[in-house]
């Protein structure tokens, strides 16, 4: 199956619509590619599927994720997204604390964990209605004093000549405050990267770190960077690489980067993987020790961070 992100409708006529049979078999679908929910913004790229079908008193919630830091709760629709699925959806994340309560229960999430929430609708199509306010306004609804984010995905499924299906998605989120966290990093002068979220920014300090000061060992690299440099979660900055594969095993979900090869950290002794878990207030103390290294962070709109 092919999957491609912000088709133009025009290319559209060169292939053969299949729609989705039903919720369920739009539901398969994104179960089999979780690419699907990346929603294209800083935090919300990565997504680990949960659950399907989790009930919640009456109801039943399509589909549970995980993105870098938030719990998404997913609602699918065969046809058009609207207005009434919203309020569906709406009904599921009121009740957020008896989802988290047994996430814990199933030790899929750490009791000390600090999980923000996002709402995601996904269908076919998307009403016209919807669509203006998702993508005019930095659209949240508020529960429990907590504003969630609300995304909506629309996805088609289409057959090309080699009888290959297709799968095209559109994605409409707005979340401004997350698209301004991307950092450039620089290192006595020189650019390393750039547009970065702040765990992948982590990742670059701790990383050429260790390339400038020959390969430290494991108790060396944490006296330079400390789990107390991360006051997010009980992650810390790194891990053993094995340690952090058993915590994901453990909890059915990625809190450390471990996808790509290139992102895992050769020491001396071992080999490391860092926390994919970080928000801007409770990462200043990161990066002040950065500041300390050598390393300047400026945001993307070239503000520069001063830690403090």
């Amino acid at each position: 199956m092919k999957v491609l992100k912000n088709f133009k409708k025009s290319q559209e006529s060169e292939l053969v619509p299949k729609k989705f049979l039903n919720e369920a078999d739009l539901v398969s679908c994104i179960e089999k590619n979780e690419s699907l929910l990346d929603l294209e913004v800083p935090y919300f790229e990565e997504a680990s599927i949960l659950h399907r079908e989790f009930h919640v008193g009456t109801g039943r919630i399509d589909l549970l994720a995980q993105y870098e830091d938030a719990i998404a709760v997913i609602e699918c629709k065969s046809e058009e997204i609207d207005r009434d699925a919203l309020t569906q959806l709406r009904g599921y994340l009121s009740k957020d604390d008896v989802i988290l309560e047994a996430l814990k229960q199933l030790h899929e999430v750490d009791n000390n964990d600090q999980l923000n929430w996002v709402g995601i609708l996904v269908g076919q199509s998307i009403s016209f209605k919807l669509l203006a306010e998702l993508e005019n306004t930095d659209y949240k609804i508020e529960i429990k004093g907590q504003k969630i984010p609300i995304a909506a995905i629309t996805i088609s499924r289409f057959q090309e000549s080699s009888e290959e299906d297709v799968v095209v998605s559109n994605v409409y989120f707005r979340v401004e405050d997350a698209k301004d966290k991307k950092f450039t990093l620089t290192y006595n002068g020189e650019e390393i990267a750039n547009n970065l979220s702040i765990g992948k920014l982590v990742l670059q300090v701790v990383k050429h770190y260790v390339q400038v000061n020959n390969k430290p060992t494991f108790e060396e690299l944490r006296k330079i960077f400390p789990d107390n440099l991360n006051k997010f979660g009980n992650n810390g900055v790194f891990k053993k690489l094995e340690d952090a594969k058993k915590d994901d095993r453990k909890l059915g979900y990625t809190k450390y980067y471990l996808k790509n090869k290139k992102d895992k950290i050769k020491l001396s002794d071992e080999t490391i993987a860092i926390s994919a878990q970080w928000r801007y207030e409770q990462s200043k103390p990161f990066f002040e020790k950065a500041k300390e290294l050598g390393f300047t962070i400026t945001e993307s709109k070239n503000n520069k961070i001063d830690g403090k």
